[in-house]
């Protein structure tokens, strides 16, 4: 019998951040029965992110990779995958501080460049019924695999990939960026007008985009700062470039500024990955690349 409280506990330690409870039962039940791996991927072609021993309580917790796509977000959790460097769908946390009951759950190509983060559903059911109506209508079936009613996920009807988009809570501002990640945070962390962070980012332009993040950090605008730096970081794929790694310097700061040291760690992983050889080093105020000896 697997225990949903432990599951859901275990599954915030290894990713250092809240998890909803639909995606710890969806652990559950694919830890419940071998065959239900078998029965996932044979009816959505998708194969879980975790290692399910995860789900096991009295085994030692498994070691997250640190590694991560260049063009992966840093507040994606992946829940599933087609396959090595496939498709993935997950969960996008913009603001762990909310500790939300459901996250937007969005897919996207990670070898694709110039894929953009889009959106299946608002939450686990909906999500899945959305990306199994394409390229088939059989979204019931693994809804039922999972032990989700079907009349409580909307219709799976496909409209096409959707850019991802939030409707902000009270007090807090949704601001798009040109991979359609978009940064959410508190309406004072933004500037006047950003209104250009949604266009794309020409190679040219590397330089004076890492310089706005930069300023915006300086004059108190973290979440300006955020999405200046996810479009420096998107056009080049995460690769090392100086401009890369002066934007998410910024992106790590403004995210702990903002109280989110999960979002500063998975971008100082993400950059170590392509950077060369270096040390990052993240306090509760700073996070600096050190270079080795």
């Amino acid at each position: 019998m697997v225990d949903l409280t432990v599951v859901r506990e275990r599954l915030r330690a290894y990713h250092g951040t809240p998890i909803p409870l639909s995606i710890a039962r969806f652990v559950a039940w694919l830890a419940a029965d071998p065959t239900h791996i078998e029965q996932l991927s044979s009816a959505a072609f998708l194969y879980p992110a975790w290692d399910l021993s995860i789900a096991d309580g009295t085994a030692p917790l498994p070691v997250r990779p640190t590694q991560r796509y260049g063009r992966e977000p840093p507040e994606f959790i992946a829940i599933a995958r087609t396959g090595v460097d496939g498709e993935e769908i997950g969960v996008l946390e913009l603001a762990p501080e909310l500790e939300r009951g459901e996250l937007p759950f969005v897919t996207f190509f990670p070898m694709e460049f110039g894929a953009e983060v889009c959106e299946l559903g608002a939450d686990f059911a909906g999500a899945l019924a959305m990306y199994l109506a394409y390229p088939s209508a059989e979204g019931a079936r693994p809804l039922r695999l999972l032990g989700l009613a079907e009349g409580n996920a909307p219709a799976a009807v496909w409209n096409g990939f959707l850019p991802h988009a939030e409707a902000p809570p009270s007090g807090y501002r949704f601001v798009q960026t040109h991979d359609r990640t978009g940064v959410l945070a508190p309406s004072g962390a933004f500037g006047a007008d950003d209104s250009s962070l949604e266009a794309p980012l020409e190679l040219s332009a590397l330089d004076a985009a890492a310089g706005r993040a930069e300023r915006a950090l300086r004059e108190g605008y973290p979440g300006t700062a955020i999405a200046a730096a996810r479009n420096v970081r998107y056009a080049t794929g995460g690769y090392h470039e100086a401009a890369v790694d002066r934007a998410c310097l910024v992106w790590a700061a403004a995210a702990l500024q903002l109280g989110r040291p999960w979002h500063a760690q998975m971008v100082a992983e993400a950059q170590q990955s392509y950077a060369p050889p270096s040390t990052v080093v993240i306090s509760e105020t700073a996070v600096v690349w050190e270079d080795e000896p």
